[in-house]
Order: structure tokens, then C-alpha cells, then sequence
């Protein structure tokens, strides 16, 4: 990954700085903690390459990602954003506030 920009509005890291590493990771994908540039609210930015969606199911996979970001549930992290840029699907999520699961299992 050498891009750090995405969706014309996601930064990964700062100006100029080295991509962070994820802080999950969940088959092919990879989630980081990156800012929005227009508001400097913090996201998570989702990646997925392109090729671990199977050709035939690209189609259905876009239009249900498209779904997701109309659905709004006051117990759900919200997906504000989703779109391809050259060989990944980015999807991006509120970053999650306070107490995490792993929290209240620890």
C-alpha cells in the first residue's frame, strides 16, 4: 500500500508520514484508524482488495455496500462512506468511542 489518501478525504497517518499499521485485520481485510481532512474526525478506514470478491459477485458486493451506508442504528458504528479506488473497495466507519468488548471480557 503506498497511498495514504482515499476517497479524496481519508488520511491515513499525517502529511507525508508512513502509513500506520491496521488495527485489525479480518481476512483480506485491513482496518485503519485515519482522519477525515474536511472535519479532522477520526474514522476507521476498511480496505478490501478488489480480487478477494469473486467477479461474478462484484455487482451484488457494491450495491449491498451501498445499502450499508443508508442504514443507521444507534447501537451500530455508522458506515458514513464506501467506494473502489483502482484495485480496493474502501469502507469508512465512525471510530468508535469509549469501551470496547474486549474491555468488558478483560
Amino acid at each position: 500500500m503506498s497511498r495514504n489518501l482515499y476517497l479524496k478525504r481519508y488520511r491515513l497517518g499525517g502529511e507525508g508520514e508512513a502509513v500506520p499499521p491496521p488495527v485489525a485485520e479480518n481476512g483480506a481485510a485491513s482496518t485503519f484508524k485515519a482522519t477525515d481532512t474536511r472535519s479532522g474526525a477520526p474514522v476507521l478506514l476498511t480496505l478490501i482488495p478488489v480480487g478477494a470478491i469473486p467477479e461474478e459477485d462484484r455487482e451484488k458486493f457494491e450495491a449491498g455496500a451501498h445499502k450499508i451506508v443508508q442504514f443507521d442504528h444507534v447501537h451500530v458504528a455508522r458506515t458514513v462512506d464506501f467506494g473502489k479506488e483502482d484495485d480496493e473497495y474502501a469502507f469508512v466507519s465512525e471510530f468508535p468511542r469509549g469501551e470496547t468488548a474486549k474491555d468488558w471480557v478483560s
